[in-house]
């Protein structure tokens, strides 16, 4: 339950925050966007589930009409405790990253783009 409670709220923000990124025009790249994602995965074999979670926030931003400069940064974490075939496995991992770049857009149509 609590769980899409969470998932309405983020779709309502993604609405309202996201309805500027085409209220103007066809294509429009100023953008920001957040994201978090709970995981459990069951491994055949495995005595028990591999438990990790992602939080992500990613960025865009028009410098020019056919140019816009885009950032993200990812961090994720997992852990399991357990046995796999018999074997007993334990471990935990964290994880991020950042890029960071340029994208180029080119008009091929009235209402078609093109990104490189």
């Amino acid at each position: 339950m609590r769980n899409s409670w969470l998932v309405g709220i983020l779709a309502i923000l993604v609405g309202v925050f996201g309805r500027s990124a085409v209220a103007d025009e066809l294509f429009k790249y100023n953008y920001a966007e957040l994201g978090y994602q709970k995981y459990s995965v069951d491994w055949q074999g495995a005595s028990q589930k591999i438990d990790g979670s992602f939080f992500g926030i990613a960025g865009s931003y028009g410098v020019h009409e056919l140019i816009a400069i885009q950032v993200r940064y990812g961090k994720a974490t997992e852990s399991f405790n357990g046995s796999f075939s018999g074997i007993p496995v334990s471990f935990s991992a964290k994880a991020s990253d950042m890029t960071a770049g340029v994208t180029l857009h080119k008009m091929i149509a009235g209402n078609t783009e093109v990104g490189l």
